[in-house]
Formats: C-alpha cells, structure tokens, sequence
C-alpha cells in the first residue's frame, strides 16, 4: 500500500501521472495506492469551501492544485490505476 497525504496537491499533473505511475510498477497486483487529498465541489459550484481556499495557495505556492473528483478520476486513468 502506497499512502501519499497531501502530497498529489503540490504538482502539476504531469508531475502527479509520473509519480502514480512509479507507484503502479512498484507493486503487484494486488497494490493500492491511497491519496490523501481535498476533493474540490464540481466546477461551478459557488459555495465557499476551505479547498478552494487551498486551492488558491497550492497554485500560488508551488504550482499545484486541488482537483475535482472528476479530475482525480481522469489522474488515475491516465497512471494505469482505477
């Protein structure tokens, strides 16, 4: 089992595919890998929400994001994970 809190949010998606997929050709068959991250409301939604708040810092700092669940699904897909 892979855990990784609060470390997808500090890169790009780029950067997060090739770490995933590191993590997948480490394990076997039977590996998980477990993030640890905020879930953005879909995009759209105006509510005021404290990952937003992240989200804003995570792009000012260090050029990552906060995703949607929509966009952590195409994240995981793209590494070869479901």
């Amino acid at each position: 089992v892979f855990i990784m809190k609060h470390i997808i949010h500090d890169w790009d998606d780029a950067r997060c595919s090739k770490l995933l997929r590191n993590c997948r050709a480490a394990m076997d068959g039977q590996g998980r890998v477990i993030c640890v991250d905020a879930v953005l409301p879909p995009l759209g939604d105006t509510a005021a929400t404290p990952a937003k708040l992240l989200d804003l810092n995570m792009l000012v700092s260090f050029q990552g994001k906060e995703r949607t669940r929509e966009q952590w699904e195409q994240l995981f897909a793209d590494a070869g994970l479901r």
